[in-house]
């Protein structure tokens, strides 16, 4: 791949992404769908090579950025008229579905091609189980010192509405089994982590390749996720993050489901 590759918009969105005549000689663009197309061209400079390694991680963070606004804002509008017949119309589906192949294609070149690359460079973000005991130590003292004050465990039940989460704040979901300290077996809590910790971790350059080692906060909670809940265990954990600043009701900086959780999966 090279300079001169197209930066077109690709599958869903170049068959999509087409001008729609209107009163007179006025022919109009999708809105939503030509936003998600300059992604696209953004997204393309990650797969030049001429490009310096960290200015293509620079533009995939920027395509992220645009896509937490066009969730909050594009979207707001389309999930409410949804909620409000009852489904998703064609038009949702469509945009839904363009930004879903986004998400995807961005993923892809960060797994694919831009951290096999930083590991050649010599940079890498060391995965819980490529960890080597000195590593994991040190990790389980972080995390035990700097992380586990801050984190705040919420059971979820029938009888409590959802907690409030901070927009784009980073969260956990968890399964949990046997019975917590007052006896209920609330089986699904939440974890919010505060926006104060740092989301990636540089390991002492005694444990790691000379300050070029890193470890993600996010696989440091999950790797400690059984601290927050002695005496049960952890059967499945997932992480999220909610984007909801722009729905109807809901409070600067803040996002609160409007439909309640399924717990039956």
């Amino acid at each position: 791949m090279g300079p001169n590759m197209s930066a077109a918009p690709s599958g869903r969105l170049k068959s999509e992404l087409t001008a729609v005549p209107s009163a007179g000689l006025v022919r109009l663009l999708d809105r939503d769908r030509s936003i998600l197309a300059f992604n696209e061209r953004v997204l393309a400079m990650v797969t030049r090579d001429d490009v310096p390694l960290l200015e293509r991680l620079r533009y995939l963070c920027i395509v992220s950025s645009n896509l937490d606004e066009f969730f909050e804002v594009r979207m707001a509008p389309h999930m409410a008229a949804a909620r409000a017949v009852g489904q998703a119309g064609p038009q949702f589906a469509q945009v839904f579905g363009a930004a879903h192949d986004l998400v995807e294609r961005q993923y892809a070149l960060y797994n694919d091609i831009l951290i096999p690359q930083f590991k050649r460079k010599g940079y890498e973000i060391v995965a819980h189980g490529e960890r080597n005991s000195q590593q994991r130590t040190w990790v389980r003292d972080y995390f035990r010192r700097d992380v586990r004050p801050l984190l705040v465990p919420v059971s979820l039940d029938p009888s409590h509405p959802f907690p409030m989460v901070a927009n784009k704040s980073l969260n956990f979901i968890v399964r949990l089994q046997g019975k917590d300290a007052f006896g209920r077996h609330n089986e699904i809590a939440i974890v919010k982590v505060p926006r104060v910790l740092p989301r990636v971790i540089a390991l002492p350059e005694r444990f790691g390749r000379k300050g070029r080692s890193f470890v993600s906060l996010s696989s440091v909670i999950r790797a400690h996720l059984s601290d927050l809940f002695p005496g049960r265990e952890v059967l499945h954990s997932a992480v999220w993050s909610a984007r909801g600043g722009a729905l109807p009701g809901s409070r600067p900086g803040q996002f609160e489901p409007l439909d309640p959780i399924d717990r039956s999966g």
